[in-house]
């Protein structure tokens, strides 16, 4: 039951910081693919997010 609760937070954690960055939400699934999934931890950790703010209007619309 931990365990599923903290792949839920480790998720949305990760199509956050996605969002952050300006790439797809659909990158969210690397993350599921053996040994890739480390790689794309660790690009999400180092890779900087946007400078401008975001609008997420577009969610809501």
């Amino acid at each position: 039951m931990t365990l599923y609760i903290t792949a839920c937070f480790q998720t949305c954690w990760m199509v956050h910081r996605i969002n952050h960055i300006g790439w797809s939400r659909w990158s969210v699934l690397w993350m599921f693919v053996p040994f890739v999934g480390g790689i794309f931890s660790l690009l999400l950790l180092f890779v900087p997010g946007r400078k401008e703010a975001t609008d997420y209007s577009e969610l809501f619309a």
